[in-house]
């Protein structure tokens, strides 16, 4: 289970908790409300998702990704943090039943001030309830939570989300292997550096 928490106990503690539950066999396409995929089940996961206030269940539902979204997560968040973007670091549009949006901020009050270089983290957590309904469109409505957490703990939340449809892909004997963007950039790097110096005829 991956677990994103506001940090508090009692009756004031927020939380989302994900699981992963597997993937899917269909073969052709998958038709889910409003959405249709092509191609092989073998790309989509089932995840479900909980959020919980206090001890408390207040919502939960079920909720189809691609297999590439939440693999993908982790890198997405890596480089939205190193470039400081409000944009990206969580899911896209190939997956939105499931909506998780990041930006640095300085909402929370305990960052406000601290100098500009140093960011907090504003993550909201939604379930887009209209395609599970069946509804035509993705409205991209429906419950969320809010949270404010440290860098280590969204990295945490996104590495345990890969870890926990990976253990599942691997259980149902599917593909899960991992890639390396960042070996694969430093190989783009490298063959570049080569070409250059195959054209410009340098000598070692």
């Amino acid at each position: 289970m991956a677990e994103l928490s506001n940090g508090r106990e009692g009756a004031a503690r927020l939380a989302v908790h994900i699981d992963a539950l597997r993937s899917d066999d269909q073969s052709g396409p998958i038709v889910r409300g409003s959405i249709f995929t092509l191609g092989s089940g073998e790309d989509m996961c089932w995840l479900r998702v909980t959020f919980w206030v206090g001890e408390q269940t207040i919502f939960q539902q079920d909720v189809m990704v691609q297999w590439p979204s939440i693999r993908n997560w982790p890198h997405e968040l890596e480089w939205a943090v190193e470039h400081h973007s409000q944009f990206g670091g969580g899911f896209g549009p190939e997956s939105p039943e499931l909506m998780i949006k990041m930006e640095p901020t300085y909402l929370e009050p305990t960052l406000r001030d601290k100098p500009e270089e140093e960011y907090g983290y504003e993550v909201l957590i939604g379930v887009d309830t209209g395609i599970a309904a069946g509804e035509f469109g993705v409205a991209g409505e429906g419950p969320a939570m809010r949270f404010f957490p440290t860098l280590e703990e969204l990295r945490q939340f996104a590495c345990d989300i890969k870890a926990e449809a990976r253990f599942v892909r691997l259980l149902e004997g599917l593909d899960a292997a991992e890639f390396d963007y960042e070996a694969a950039r430093q190989m783009w790097s490298f063959n570049l550096l080569l070409n250059a110096i195959d054209d410009d005829d340098w000598s070692i």
